[in-house]
């Protein structure tokens, strides 16, 4: 496997697939830093540790968590950050996130995905 970075950056991809023609550049979509030098990706409570920093972090990336007005979770809100996971889990490249991502619901386990570098 590579070797890891101590951070990865989480990008706000609904602000990159919902933008209207007056955003941005794509490189303008909001990121946040996950931590992850202090863990092991092999240990599986560490692994729990850093899809919840991965998870926190797209939360804040995809903006409004409700939709304008309405007590209920917003649909584009809840897809960016299933995106966000997905990118952020693919970016790892670590078997034991990949797996605990697919008993998240956030991707299926391919192991391709996870493949040892």
């Amino acid at each position: 496997m590579k070797k890891l970075t101590g951070l990865i950056a989480v990008a706000g991809i609904a602000a990159i697939l919902c933008a209207s023609a007056e955003a941005g550049a794509p490189s303008d979509a909001p990121t946040e830093t996950v931590r992850l030098s202090d863990l092991k990706v092999t240990n599986v409570h560490d692994v729990a540790v850093l899809y919840r920093r991965i998870d926190e972090a797209a939360g804040k990336v995809c903006g409004q968590r409700l939709s304008p007005g309405s007590p209920f979770v917003s649909r584009s809100w809840q897809h960016c950050v299933q995106i966000a996971l997905r990118q952020a889990v693919v970016e790892i490249n670590a078997p034991a996130v990949t797996a605990y991502a697919a008993t998240q619901g956030v991707l299926e386990y391919d192991s391709s995905l996870a493949r040892r570098n």
